[in-house]
This record gives C-alpha cells, sequence and structure tokens, in this order.
C-alpha cells in the first residue's frame, strides 16, 4: 500500500510551522479547561479534576460566558462566586496562553521569513551559477574575438596572394616576357648540350647564359604567387579551426545559460507558490490570535469584577465592556516577494539564421573569407522513455476511523494538509479497495505536510467483509518531504500467504520521529490516497489515476 500527504508550502519545510499548529491546539485546550473550570466554579462542582476536551466551546462562547459571570456578579444575581484558587486558576491559564501565543508569534514570524528567504534562495543560487557562466561567457566572447581577427587577417592575405598572381598572370602574359630566346630550340637540345665538338658546345653554352635572365624573372614572379597562396590557405584552415571553436563555446555557454535560468524559474514557481499559501495562513493565524489575545484580555479584566468591593463591582464590569486590548505585538511583518536574479537566455544560437547574421554575415570580413560549415549545437537528449507504471492499485476508499485529527479531503486529495493523523496506540483508519480484491506486499501513501519529518509504526490489517480483522503486516510510514511514499521495513506475518483483500485496516502503533521531548501534539503523518501493490515495486512511480 501506498500514502500520500501535502504540504504547507509545497517545496520544502518551513522551520517552525509545526511549532504554531502545535501552539495553536494547547491554546484550544487551555481555553476549553478555563471553560470547564469557571462552568463547574459556578456550580460549586469540584475543579481539580477537570479534563481536557471535557466541553466543546467556541472563543466566543468563552467571552461571553465570562461576560455574563460578571455582569451577573455586578447585579449580585450570581448564585455563588467562585473561589479565588479557581479565579487564579483562571488567570494563570490566560497568562499561560498569553506566553503559547507569544511563541506562536515569533515561529508564524519566522514561517513568513522562511518563505521570503525560500524565494530568494532562488535568485541567491542563480547568482552563483551566473557567475561561472560567466567565465564561459568570457570564453565565448574571446572566441568570437579571435575568429573574427582571423578572418580579417585571412582576407588581407587573399589581397596579397590575389595580387601576387595577378602580377605573375600579368607578366608572363607580356608579349615582352613570354617570348623565349631563339636559341633555345636547336642549342638546347640534347645531343647539342652533350657534344664534345668545341664550336658547338661553346653555342650551347652562350645559349644558356642568354636565357637564365629571362627564367629568372619568370621564376622570381611565380614563386611569390606560390608563396602567398600557401600562406592564405594555411590562414584559411586556422580561422576554420577558431569557427569550430567559438561556435562550439557559444554552445556551451548558451546551454549552461538556459539551464540555470530554468532553474532559478522552477525554483521561484514553487516557492512563490508556498509563499502565498504561508502568507494566507499566516494572516489567518494573525487574526485568530489577535483574536484570543483580546478575549484573554477582557477575562482577566472580567475576572476583576469578582475581586473588587460591592461599591466597584459596576464601575469595573462597564470599564471591561469597553477595554480595548492593544494586540500590536502580535503584528506580523510580510513581505513582497524578492525580485529575481537577471538572467537573460541568448535569443539566437550557432546555425540558425538570427545568429549567422548577427556574427558573421554583418562582419566586413564575411563576403571574402572562406567559411567553414556552421557546427549547429547538439539537440538536447530526449528524455528516456518511461518503464510501463507497475500495477498498484486504485485509490482506497475511506471508512470509520479513529484519529487524532481528521483533516478530510474525501480520503484521495492531494492537496495540503489533508487526510488523517495518527498519535494514540490503537487508533486506525479503516480503507476498502472498490476495485477489486488485492494480496498485499507493501503500501503507496501521500505526504501532505511539508513542516518537517513525520512517522509512524503501523500495523495492516485486512479482511474481505470490513470484520473479522487479519493481522496481515507491520512497516513503517515515515517522511520529511511532501509526495508519494512508500511504506518501508515492511514485515509481513507468517501466516499470510497473499490472500487478496478488498477492506484494509491500518493501525498506529507507534512513532517513529517526534517533534519535541513531551509535546501532546506529536504530529506523526498526514495520509492521503492510500494504494495497495501486490508486486512490491520499488520506486512505486506516480500514482494512475482511475
Amino acid at each position: 500500500m501506498l500514502m500520500q500527504v501535502t504540504t504547507k508550502t509545497e517545496k520544502q519545510s518551513l522551520v517552525g510551522f509545526e511549532e504554531r499548529q502545535e501552539s495553536a491546539t494547547d491554546s484550544k485546550r487551555a481555553w476549553d479547561k478555563m471553560f470547564a473550570l469557571a462552568t463547574r466554579a459556578t456550580k460549586h462542582e469540584n475543579t481539580t479534576s477537570v479534563q481536557e476536551g471535557d466541553i466543546a466551546f467556541s472563543l466566543q462562547d468563552v467571552s461571553r460566558h465570562f461576560k455574563d459571570m460578571a455582569q451577573q456578579e455586578a447585579s449580585n444575581d450570581l448564585a455563588s462566586t467562585p473561589d479565588k484558587a479557581t479565579l487564579k486558576a483562571i488567570e494563570d491559564m490566560v497568562r499561560q496562553m498569553e506566553q503559547g501565543m507569544d511563541k506562536e508569534h515569533a515561529s508564524s514570524q519566522s514561517v513568513v521569513d522562511n518563505a521570503e528567504t525560500l524565494v530568494q534562495d532562488c535568485a541567491t543560487a542563480a547568482h552563483a551559477t551566473l557567475k561561472d557562466i560567466a567565465g564561459l561567457k568570457r570564453t565565448m566572447e574571446s572566441g568570437r574575438v579571435e575568429h573574427s581577427a582571423c578572418r580579417t587577417a585571412e582576407v588581407g592575405d587573399r589581397r596579397d596572394k590575389e595580387k601576387a598572381c595577378k602580377a605573375w598572370d600579368d607578366y608572363r602574359m607580356n608579349p615582352a616576357n613570354n617570348q623565349a630566346p631563339l636559341c633555345i630550340s636547336n642549342k638546347l637540345t640534347r645531343p647539342a648540350i652533350s657534344t664534345k665538338e668545341s664550336v658547338l658546345k661553346s653555342e650551347m653554352e652562350s645559349c644558356i647564359r642568354s636565357t637564365d635572365h629571362w627564367v629568372s624573372s619568370l621564376h622570381e614572379q611565380l614563386k611569390s604567387c606560390d608563396l602567398l597562396t600557401t600562406t592564405h590557405t594555411n590562414k584559411t584552415e586556422d580561422c576554420k579551426a577558431k569557427q569550430r571553436t567559438f561556435e562550439s563555446s557559444f554552445c556551451t555557454y548558451a546551454a549552461k545559460l538556459d539551464d540555470a535560468c530554468d532553474a532559478q524559474d522552477v525554483c521561484r514557481n514553487s516557492t512563490i507558490a508556498g509563499m502565498k499559501r504561508v502568507l494566507v495562513s499566516e494572516k489567518n493565524a494573525e487574526m485568530v490570535r489577535k483574536s484570543e489575545f483580546e478575549a484573554g484580555q477582557k477575562i482577566l479584566c472580567f475576572i476583576n469584577v469578582f475581586k473588587v468591593n460591592a461599591s466597584l463591582k459596576k464601575q469595573t464590569l462597564e470599564r471591561c465592556k469597553s477595554v480595548e486590548a492593544n494586540d500590536s505585538k502580535y503584528n506580523i511583518t510580510y513581505h513582497s516577494i524578492p525580485v529575481a536574479a537577471v538572467c537573460n537566455k541568448e535569443s539566437v544560437v550557432p546555425c540558425n539564421s538570427g545568429w549567422l547574421q548577427r556574427e558573421y554575415r554583418s562582419q566586413s570580413w564575411h563576403s571574402q573569407a572562406n567559411m567553414g560549415a556552421c557546427q549547429a549545437c547538439p539537440s538536447p537528449k530526449p528524455a528516456p522513455t518511461p518503464s510501463p507504471p507497475p500495477q498498484i492499485g486504485c485509490k482506497l476508499k475511506c471508512h470509520a476511523g479513529k484519529h487524532f485529527e481528521d483533516y478530510g479531503g474525501n480520503c484521495d486529495t492531494e492537496k495540503s494538509l489533508t487526510g488523517w493523523n495518527f498519535i494514540r496506540k490503537g487508533d486506525y483508519q479503516v480503507l476498502e479497495d472498490t476495485c477489486q480484491k488485492t494480496s498485499f506486499k507493501t503500501l503507496q501513501w501521500y505526504y501532505s505536510w511539508c513542516g518537517g519529518r513525520r512517522g509512524s509504526r503501523m500495523f495492516v490489517d485486512g479482511s474481505d467483509h470490513n470484520g473479522g480483522w487479519k493481522q496481515i503486516a507491520v512497516g513503517t510510514i515515515d517522511a520529511k518531504t511532501c509526495g508519494v511514499h512508500n511504506m518501508t521495513n515492511v514485515q509481513l506475518d507468517p501466516s499470510y500467504h497473499g490472500k487478496r483483500y478488498n477492506w484494509w485496516r491500518l493501525r498506529h502503533n507507534h512513532n517513529t520521529h517526534n517533534h519535541g521531548a513531551a509535546h501532546w501534539l506529536d504530529k506523526d503523518n498526514f495520509m492521503t490516497n492510500v494504494r495497495i501493490d501486490s508486486a512490491a515495486v520499488d520506486p512505486m512511480g506516480p500514482f494512475q489515476h482511475p
């Protein structure tokens, strides 16, 4: 089986939220006991045995009750006046409640501050990443400068080559330069060069001397053309290498920049949503806290009616009716949403039209440069095809249960603060699989509160008719992040051999992680969306909604 719980901030826990929740519940218990004490006191009942939860109440009930008591006392209509011990006990509880509200207020402020910090952390992380990316940008920009300088030099080498080769062409095509000496045809033949006859030898040597200047002049022109052609060719290849380096460095820089901007967007979307929820929640808590404080101050004032002399009772009562408590100490400082780090993605990347125009085509050297083929950035790797989801049972339907708290949510709501809390040994929840009977290997659940770690070691019982329960396993539900989780440390009962059931009961045995040493409210879990898993596939993967 697996379960699901939602969160207060959706992204991560906010320090102090859990303390505020506990303090709020402690406050409720104190009001309850105070109301019971006051009620019993007016009836001359024993006040030493009053237990929390004896009387259901509302804050308005408590205020009205004390006001009515004070009015009766001032009019001398009260059947009996509470004794000093009872009044002292109530005063002490009001002051203790105020101390609790002070702590609750500090915790609420911390929650609000932390929510802002989480959003700010997105920009802080982006700044750090962008600082690293600045090095990649400098490398890319250096590559751009080097490539452009190389292309400028290449164009110059091309002009030099073209000038030298044109000079060679002009020289060799000039009739004054392209007419070989006449003696070459008959005085530089093989027989003439190899002759032993002195006259012929003398004529051959004279011909060589006469042709030397003509050939040397041609060769000088040709050699200059050849040399500058080689220089231009080598520069072209160097520039193509620099072009590839520039394009590659631009792709690396642009990809990292995209990742940084996307990461900040994802972070801010999540944390801003959490911050907004926190602001709504804490504003409500602030309003309730101030209302409780005002009611407490009223009660303390009305108690004075029972203490003063008879001649001052009505005067004291009227003063109490109009008293306005200064609740400004419970004001919470709320923050505006922190600004994001400036993160602007590159609008164009290597090889697309806009990039080619900006980086190459608009440059003065482009028309005369021998450009290499543009190397486009690698396409992002496609996400791997997910494996078929494991066969998990349907979401189970809620039936009767015994919980410490039930936050509702129709048993299948993946929302913040829904589901149930277990704390007392024997707390349980009955669930029904309306789809089919299933054997048990583990369970899946959703944790719906991200205020910190909570956990429960619980028994899993099975039945085929919502009765005659059979214990089949014990396992742990324990989490510190909201979302889908698996039951862990599952131990099947030796007598269980895979029988299929469609009724399930979860029984809390003990906490696996508590908050504080002696808090009466140790929330163990917020559980919703329970599912049976008959294959014990790990991880279970996302819920498959029916």
